[in-house]
């Protein structure tokens, strides 16, 4: 009887251990952290083994996040701080900027309306030789509303003239103090007096038209003569 005994606790030794750690409470579940950063090993903890939002950025440490972390795209205007930021080497467009080197479009430049300012086709200035008997262009208008080519006398005369050539289809009038000359679309004028201020005007249309100065320059060359232009195509150019 002794002997059966002794074999049946033998068999049953690891069942009597379980039931003694039961009823005297020594089976316990982990508790709320009693697993400490020391007991995981570097590297085993996963991005599925984080929960929703488990990570904050009151959790994070200064500087700890770099630009690698982040995905393409991830962050917006909403997330930077504007006053932060240095020189932003292009940008499709901008409210306002302290400076900047080029500009495909403004508003304004300094605080004033782009109108106050002159285009830089507006002005127009060129020489040729007085003494030349070829077609020497001085400077050329082309605005899209009617084109011509100032161009030297022709001759070699010591008479300061010169000649405008239509090289579009619209007829020019060229008006001087008292005189007014036609010039056909296509075609050249004959030879006009530079001694004196000449507007050539897209036919009738006063408000299409370039304002010429010509004069010899005797400081340089007594025979190249100096011309100046300025055009204006519409109230808006």
């Amino acid at each position: 009887m002794r002997n059966r005994f002794s074999d049946h606790v033998r068999s049953n030794v690891v069942g009597y251990i379980a039931l003694f750690f039961a009823f005297t409470g020594m089976a316990h579940a982990l508790t709320s952290d009693s697993v400490k950063s020391k007991h995981i090993k570097d590297g085993q903890i996963k991005e599925p083994d984080l929960g929703a939002e488990a990570v904050t950025g009151a959790k994070l440490a200064p500087n700890s996040v770099s630009g690698e972390h982040v995905a393409s795209d991830a962050l917006t205007g909403a997330q930077i701080l504007e006053s932060s930021l240095g020189t932003v080497p292009s940008a499709t467009s901008s409210t306002t900027a302290d400076s900047a080197t080029t500009a495909d479009d403004s508003e304004t430049l300094d605080g004033h309306d782009s109108n106050v300012f002159e285009r830089r086709s507006r002005f127009l200035v060129g020489e040729s030789s007085n003494n030349q008997t070829t077609d020497d262009v001085i400077f050329s208008v082309e605005n899209g509303v009617f084109d011509f080519d100032l161009l030297n006398d022709g001759d070699v005369d010591a008479t300061a003239e010169v000649r405008i050539r239509a090289t579009s289809s619209g007829n020019l009038h060229v008006l001087r103090p008292g005189v007014a000359t036609n010039v056909p679309g296509n075609s050249v004028s004959a030879q006009i007096p530079a001694d004196a201020p000449m507007i050539v005007q897209n036919g009738n249309n006063v408000t299409v038209h370039t304002l010429i100065i010509c004069q010899v320059d005797t400081l340089l060359s007594s025979d190249a003569i100096s011309c100046y232009g300025m055009r204006r195509s519409s109230p808006n150019q």
